[in-house]
Formats: C-alpha cells, sequence, structure tokens
C-alpha cells in the first residue's frame, strides 16, 4: 500500500513539475513573440536567456526560430545560425526540420555549399523532402530552359468551316 502512495505522489509530483516548465516556457516564449512583434531586439535577448533552461517544452525551440528570424533580419546571421544550430541539436520533428531547411538557406547564402547539403542530407520528416529536395537543387546553376518551337498553324478557308451552325448540321 506504501509503494502505491509514493508512486501515486512520484507521478502527480512529475506531472506538477512538467506542468510549471510548460506554463514558464509559455510565457517566456509569449515575451520573445511579443519582442519579435515589436522589433525590440534587446527584450528578445533578454527573454531568449531564460527559454533555453525549459528546453524540453516545444516553446523553446519555437522562440529561438523567431529569434533567429529576428537576427537575421538585423544583420546577425552567425548569431542567426548559433540559434538554428540549437535548435537542431535540441529540439524533435518538424522545428528541427524548420531548423535544418532555414540553416541550409543561410548556408547557401554564404555559399557554403558543402555545409548546406550536409545540413539538408540529414533525416527529416517526409513532408519537408520537396522543400529540401528544392534547396538541394538551388546549389547548382540550372541548365536553360529548351525552347520549344510551335508548330505553324495553318490557316483554314472561311467557305470550308463554317463559323455558325446551320440548320443542316443541328438536325
Amino acid at each position: 500500500m506504501i509503494a502505491i502512495c509514493v508512486a501515486y505522489i512520484g507521478v502527480q509530483g512529475w506531472r506538477w513539475w512538467q506542468h510549471r516548465q510548460a506554463e514558464e516556457a509559455s510565457v517566456l516564449y509569449g515575451a520573445v513573440a511579443g519582442a519579435v512583434r515589436g522589433a525590440d531586439l534587446p527584450k528578445a535577448r533578454d527573454a531568449m536567456g531564460s527559454l533555453p533552461a525549459v528546453r524540453g517544452t516545444g516553446y523553446a525551440p519555437r522562440g529561438a526560430l523567431l529569434y533567429a528570424k529576428m537576427l537575421w533580419d538585423n544583420g546577425d546571421k552567425a548569431g542567426a545560425r548559433t540559434q538554428l544550430s540549437w535548435v537542431i541539436e535540441n529540439a524533435r520533428g518538424r522545428a528541427q526540420a524548420v531548423a535544418r531547411y532555414r540553416l541550409a538557406e543561410a548556408l547557401l547564402d554564404d555559399k557554403q555549399y558543402d555545409q548546406a547539403l550536409a545540413t539538408l542530407d540529414a533525416k527529416h520528416p517526409d513532408a519537408f523532402a520537396g522543400l529540401f529536395a528544392d534547396l538541394r537543387a538551388m546549389r547548382s546553376p540550372r541548365p536553360a530552359a529548351p525552347q520549344r518551337r510551335r508548330p505553324p498553324t495553318r490557316q483554314r478557308s472561311r467557305s470550308s468551316t463554317p463559323s455558325r451552325p446551320t440548320a443542316t448540321t443541328c438536325r
């Protein structure tokens, strides 16, 4: 009976701790999102300082993705790549795939093709296969599309083809 009570208390304690972590992460994510919307880089940097402490939640990678976008838009490409690398290491699933895609874009932008391809070659969800393939194709210049020639058109004589149906053709 004591073992059951201890197990129950342990499970409830674990749930309470996870709930508390999720609430804290939600508040921090809200601060990062608000700072990004307001284009307030120092406020976003302060909020991001605490967000990695709750990296087990889904909010930390999303906040880091927002912050990376803000850094990229403000010209701090190295900081953006650092945030994206953090997401790749600490997230799973779609957030990790989005970070891989964005990091590969940044690397292609810096003409670091081999690193970009290595980033794209990592395992990712099937839903991202098309995006990754498109980005991989951007590495090399595309060959010019062949010019299609139109076949010559033939002029029809008006007398052989009526332009409107006549009474005899409708019956």
